[in-house]
């Protein structure tokens, strides 16, 4: 059995599984893409705490950047920046990633995974191979 995705196009509309339009009202999680791996605020919020609030004041979607450096990073983000997410103690960058992603679309909200960057760290130098 396939299941449709929940967003296609339709035409120039992006449409829901239904066929009804969706118009796209985001915000932007950055952080994933630096050098750390891990968005901030996690050290001060809970992550569903912040995708609830995110949903409550009327915002649908999220971009949420990575690096492609992070997703194979094995060593484990320092405590220190998910002390408001005590469960994710112990967890890779990658890891983190994916519970703040289930966390926004448990909230109801539409993920926009962005690949920002190869390598961690701040963008776009010459010389830094992650320019255009």
């Amino acid at each position: 059995m396939t299941i449709a995705p929940p967003l296609s196009t339709c035409g120039r509309f992006i449409v829901d599984a239904n066929g009804r339009r969706v118009r796209l009202a985001g915000v932007n999680w950055f952080g994933t893409h630096e050098d750390l791996g891990v968005p901030p605020g996690l050290d001060r919020v809970h992550r569903a705490a912040l995708a609830e609030t995110i949903a409550s004041l009327g915002f649908n979607s999220v971009r949420f950047p990575f690096s492609v450096w992070m997703m194979g990073r094995t060593s484990v983000v320092p405590d220190q920046y998910l002390a408001a997410n005590p469960d994710l103690h112990g967890s890779t960058p990658m890891q983190v990633y994916d519970a703040c992603v289930a966390a926004l679309t448990g909230a109801g909200l539409i993920v926009i995974p962005n690949c920002h960057m190869l390598f961690g760290g701040w963008c776009c130098a010459d010389n830094d191979n992650n320019g255009l």
